[in-house]
């Protein structure tokens, strides 16, 4: 979690020991194919070395199956990730190997909620829990805080950027009003006296240029 807004440099290097971190840990021993895509390539220390891995075109791929983080008994033995081997013997030993996979395997691999943006993704329960992360961080890096008032005019559905912004909100203790698919009208978003708008630049754009016209100057907007 990041308390005071660390400033963007520490945030990118943190970024890049996550990924690494992911990609050792969780990518690299539970998918098969990706797995053997990173072993054949020198170490990715961070989001530039992504450029250097070649790009997965689905034609190529035999089994699309391949694609997804799949552990397995065998595979979480001999994890690179010492605290989850520990767990995982440690649950062996006492005959608990359910309540191991019940607390520990579906929270990280299990979908539990799916988008189609285009194509369907499955996000598990600490996915959720990193988006939401991601959008509070963006929320603060913005200056929202827990005393504003966000508005959002960004377009409801599986979009990512939809939930990203409704976990973050939520993940901030920012009071959020997410509006319908239709427009709202200068008038409906004034009403609701907002001290943050949310949204795509062309739609914020077009929602204020419509306010001004109509003599609504959104008393009380700062973001």
């Amino acid at each position: 979690m990041i308390g005071e807004f660390e400033g963007p440099a520490r945030l990118r290097l943190g970024q890049d020991r996550a990924l690494a971190r992911y990609l050792r840990t969780i990518v690299a021993p539970f998918s098969p194919f990706h797995g053997d895509v990173l072993r054949a390539q020198p170490p990715v220390t961070g989001r530039a070395g992504l450029a250097a891995l070649p790009l997965t075109r689905l034609e190529e791929v035999a089994d699309p199956a391949a694609l997804v983080l799949r552990p397995t008994a065998a595979s979480i033995a001999a994890s690179p990730d010492r605290r989850i081997r520990a767990l995982w013997w440690w649950a062996r030993v006492r005959r608990r190997t359910a309540a191991f996979n019940r607390e520990h395997v579906e929270p990280a691999f299990k979908p539990i909620h799916w988008l189609s943006d285009p194509i369907p993704l499955g996000y598990t329960a600490e996915d959720l829990e990193r988006l939401a992360e991601a959008g509070r961080t963006m929320l603060e890096m913005a200056g929202v805080t827990p005393a504003d008032v966000l508005v959002s005019v960004y377009p409801p559905g599986p979009h990512l950027g939809f939930w990203q912004l409704q976990l973050g909100a939520r993940r901030a203790g920012v009071a959020a009003l997410l509006l319908g698919p239709v427009p709202p009208t200068p008038d409906e978003v004034a009403r609701l006296r907002p001290t943050v708008l949310a949204g795509r630049g062309d739609d914020l754009l077009q929602l204020l240029e419509a306010g001004r016209a109509s003599g609504y100057s959104f008393a009380g907007l700062t973001t």
